[in-house]
């Protein structure tokens, strides 16, 4: 099944797979108790259709802009889908901050004209809104302060104990289906989010086009087709788990419901799904891995009777340990670099542990140019590192709204400045080591330390902070918090760990939630000439004080 990049949407699409092949498995999703639901390639087009037409009933038009903070569910991707054929754009919602911050900034600075949110009162969407909520005096209507172009919240839920219905049976009222069928290949579907040095994201608009493209790479190094069944649970509203691979390839793709909440032990979940699905490709992150490796000794068992055959794994630099599933869960592991501004960029499949050289991600995809370059920007030699700047049509074309931040990252001739580091070998392949700047990667999310930092200080007790990444062979980074104590203060460290985890809205056993390992008191912070405190030194002293070292490639 192909399409030309010329006509592709993502709308177009949906409703040719909904003709070819109308019953065949499009999601499937089970939940924490293993409960199972099957969205046929007709379901996904009739809800979506008709979700559509919901929305533009309620005032949603084209080129509008939909933040959707819902979870992973039948909900989120009905709705998601819904909001594209409607001719709109959807914006994934983060949300883990529990004064809001980051979700408000979201929606000020995308000039958001309405959002999804789970009904639920505890939702953290739902609380955040409430506190900014007010009605207007001179015209009545309700407001929401300091968010201007906000003008629909849409509550989307599963019914309660009291019989009201949910929101995917209140579709069904809707009589027909809807598609903008004005919608073009060069039009914006979807934002995704990435980390920002503020500690808020920046917004990633793609088109329809660039979707096909970043699409392409991915089905090409996962090795996907219509006959592949594959496991992805990673959010529906990040790049690495946006379901623009379905009306692409056609496969069927398994992950796990989140509305009901999370398992208890969800590696068990995992293979649970893995094999109970007869799953053959999975899209899953090197500490879920380990998760499942350890859960698998854990029970006695050595590895799955029936393996993948490919296991796709990335967020950071990959380590032989991550590796040791091959053979055991997997018959390969294909590890890949990429950004959400760019899609992926490279990919190596490795049959074989022992031939994995650490932090590889191999050859160029597709139409992609790289080169590594110094702090003038000029090419290094091979086997030197420095900054990775790749180049391409998926390449997107900026910041939503933000073009002086645009202007730092992409340079006259066109090329993307990853603000990684890494360097090529002699057979031009990638090695991908770490951050050029004092970002933090764990467990495959990019965390700037400085609003950490800025969160960290107000508390009384702490008169300065620096936060830093200690290196780890599964989560990447490990976060370490190292303090100097306000004068008089009884502070522990159960203290800080209880007021660290008090500023998220998620779960501390949440992959999102940066929740630090390490906590060290300083004295004083060593200083450079400036009389600045110096990262690098503070670096070293707390990596010797907890006897790390850095991974070597």
């Amino acid at each position: 099944m192909t399409s030309s990049t010329d006509d592709f949407t993502i709308n177009s699409r949906l409703n040719l797979l909904s003709k070819e092949g109308p019953e065949r498995p499009a999601f499937i999703f089970l939940d924490k108790d293993s409960k199972r639901t099957v969205l046929s390639r007709h379901d996904v087009w009739d809800k979506s259709g008709k979700c559509a037409a919901f929305f533009r009933r309620h005032g949603i038009e084209k080129g509008d802009i939909v933040c959707n903070t819902l979870v992973n569910s039948q909900e989120r991707l009905i709705s998601t889908y819904g909001v594209i054929l409607a001719g709109a754009i959807s914006m994934h919602g983060q949300t883990f901050l529990a004064d809001g911050e980051d979700l408000v900034k979201n929606l000020e600075d995308s000039r958001c004209k309405a959002i999804i949110i789970n009904p639920d009162e505890k939702s953290g969407a739902n609380v955040i809104l409430k506190k900014l909520k007010y009605k207007d005096g001179r015209t009545g209507i309700v407001r929401y302060k300091g968010l201007p172009n906000l003008s629909q919240v849409i509550y989307v839920g599963r019914g309660d104990k009291y019989g009201h219905s949910s929101w995917l049976e209140s579709l069904g009222q809707e009589m027909e289906t809807y598609e903008d069928c004005s919608v073009k290949t060069d039009d914006v579907a979807v934002v995704f989010c990435t980390s920002g040095s503020t500690g808020f994201a920046k917004l990633i608009p793609h088109t329809h086009r660039r979707l096909q493209l970043i699409g392409r790479n991915i089905q090409k190094l996962w090795q996907l087709n219509q006959d592949s069944i594959l496991f992805n649970d990673r959010s529906l509203g990040w790049m690495g788990g946006s379901p623009l691979i379905y009306p692409l390839v056609g496969l069927t793709r398994v992950l796990i419901d989140l509305s009901p909440g999370q398992a208890e032990d969800n590696s068990a979940l995992i293979l649970h799904i893995l094999e109970t699905e007869n799953c053959d490709k999975a899209t899953i992150l090197p500490n879920d891995i380990q998760r499942i490796l350890d859960h698998l000794d854990s029970v006695g068992r050595y590895k799955l009777p029936k393996r993948l055959r490919i296991i796709g794994t990335g967020g950071g630099p990959i380590s032989k340990v991550t590796m040791k599933a091959i053979g055991r869960i997997s018959e390969s592991i294909t590890n890949v670099y990429g950004t959400s501004e760019f899609g992926l960029t490279h990919g190596l499949n490795v049959t074989d542990e022992s031939q994995y050289e650490n932090a590889c991600c191999g050859d160029p995809c597709g139409h992609t140019e790289v080169k590594i370059v110094d702090e003038n920007l000029l090419e290094v030699v091979t086997g030197e590192p420095g900054e990775l700047l790749v180049r391409g049509p998926s390449l997107f074309t900026g910041y939503l709204n933000k073009s002086d931040v645009t202007k730092d990252v992409i340079t006259e001739d066109g090329w993307f400045r990853t603000s990684d580091v890494g360097y090529k070998n002699g057979k031009g392949q990638l090695f991908v080591l770490c951050r050029k700047t004092n970002a933090i990667n764990y467990k495959g999310i990019i965390h700037y330390p400085g609003w950490m930092e800025a969160k960290l200080e107000k508390h009384p007790d702490i008169k300065k902070s620096i936060v830093l990444g200690v290196p780890d062979p599964v989560v990447h980074e490990q976060i370490c918090v190292c303090i100097i104590k306000a004068p008089n203060s009884m502070m522990t460290v159960e203290d800080i760990k209880e007021y660290f985890k008090s500023l998220f809205l998620t779960s501390e056993t949440s992959d999102i939630t940066p929740i630090p390992k390490y906590f060290l008191f300083f004295d004083q912070f060593p200083l450079n000439i400036n009389g600045k405190i110096d990262r690098t030194a503070v670096k070293k002293v707390a990596w010797k004080r907890l006897e790390v070292e850095p991974s070597k490639p």
